[in-house]
């Protein structure tokens, strides 16, 4: 688990700074959960690079155009209802899940804070 931050944190590095990525929440939500099974294993990984992205879009020390860091917030806040929406379907299957649930609080407040 000590290096899926720094690993999440490269991955929101990589969409603040690459243009082409228009479409990174619905990719790694894609990427994370296509499998017809729950995917609980993948759940950590998920919900760390979601908790992330909004961060990096947020975090002034990291070096980037204006014009690029805003375009990346504005996509993420289109991307919003995505991330709310996992988030209630994962709520209540993950009740029992304290380790899960703490992780998806955070994310919540990061999408939550992106939006302030």
């Amino acid at each position: 688990m000590a290096v899926l931050t720094p690993l999440s944190f490269a991955t929101g590095l990589v969409a603040l700074h690459m243009d082409s990525w228009q479409t990174v929440v619905s990719d790694i939500v894609q990427l994370m959960t296509e499998r017809h099974d729950p995917a609980v294993q993948n759940l950590p990984c998920l919900l760390e690079l979601l908790s992330i992205l909004p961060e990096v879009a947020g975090n002034y020390n990291v070096v980037v155009c204006p014009i690029r860091r805003e375009r990346v917030r504005l996509m993420l806040q289109e991307s919003r209802s995505t991330v709310l929406q996992l988030l209630c379907a994962l709520n209540s299957p993950l009740r029992a899940r304290h380790d899960l649930m703490q992780s998806m609080l955070k994310c919540a407040a990061s999408w939550v804070h992106l939006v302030c």
